[in-house]
């Protein structure tokens, strides 16, 4: 068990070494990292055509059909866009917060958000609303939105290193 107050502390446990043969114990004390907003994607401002490589952000990518719609892309149906790679180091958890719709107002559209080791679905209404996600993650992570459904149509893209509960 252990006992922590705000200048010390007492571990106590047992261990396979009887203590005359330990030499010394060695505490490595870290500061946990910040939270907080590490990579985002705009779209708000792109024309209605073009190629979309020229309006994303340095570092993130894509696979496959994307296209300019005007104020938002809209993603063919089994494509992705990428962020760059972020390094999540001494977090669990990842949050993406994607503004999103639907494409077409008699299905929904849909995407699902992934990480190397979790992935989370959402479909869309025909307004754009904010969509948050959080996933478990590594240490160093690209997020993948995928594109399950219909089109989705994506304004922005938001990642926050940890588990952010009210992200701005």
């Amino acid at each position: 068990s252990a006992y922590i107050n705000l200048t010390s502390f007492r571990a106590d446990w047992t261990d396979q070494t009887a203590p005359e043969n330990v030499a010394s114990y060695t505490l490595e004390v870290k500061q946990k990292p910040t939270s907080g907003l590490i990579a985002e994607a705009d779209w708000s401002e792109v024309p209605s055509s073009g190629s979309a490589a020229n309006y994303m952000p340095e570092g993130w990518t894509y696979n496959g059909s994307v296209y300019l719609e005007g104020g938002y892309i809209s993603i063919s149906s089994g494509y992705s866009i990428f962020s760059p790679e972020l390094d999540l180091t001494g977090f669990d958890k990842v949050t993406v917060v994607v503004r999103a719709k639907n494409e077409y107002s008699w299905t929904n559209s849909a995407i699902s958000v992934k990480t190397s080791v979790d992935s989370k679905y959402a479909e869309f209404t025909s307004d754009f609303a904010d969509y948050t996600f959080v996933l478990n993650c590594g240490g160093s992570e690209k997020i993948e939105i995928y594109s399950e459904l219909y089109y989705p149509n994506i304004q922005s893209v938001k990642v926050y290193a940890g588990e952010v509960t009210a992200p701005q």
